[in-house]
């Protein structure tokens, strides 16, 4: 099902490959950068941390993607102005409803700073 909103925007998705180590593991191994066609995405939250030898802040993003080729929670996720967001969580998807069908996932970013 192609999606009910034009995909006008770009991002890059870095997926790494899975290998095995030496125990048999499953690990996270070199991976790629792909240019992913999108809906747009949006900042949604920013939440401020203070201690008492740390400033952090931490912010939200979402991405409205394709539904076809959603990013996956161990991915990343570079804007076009180059700042790299990583992924929490598994795709929101909203096709199950019997009215509407978007086409589109939202994907979840986290990135912090300090």
């Amino acid at each position: 099902m192609s999606p009910f909103v034009p995909l006008r925007q770009t991002v890059e998705v870095y997926t790494p490959t899975v290998t095995t180590n030496r125990f048999g593991d499953q690990i996270a191994g070199p991976g790629h950068w792909e240019t992913h066609a999108v809906a747009g995405w949006a900042i949604n939250s920013t939440q401020e941390e203070t201690g008492d030898s740390a400033l952090r802040t931490t912010e939200r993003l979402l991405v409205y993607m394709d539904a076809n080729h959603p990013a996956q929670p161990a991915d990343l996720i570079r804007l076009p102005d180059n700042t790299t967001w990583e992924v929490q969580g598994h795709p929101q998807r909203f096709d199950n409803g019997p009215w509407w069908q978007p086409g589109l996932v939202t994907i979840t970013c986290t990135k912090t700073e300090g």
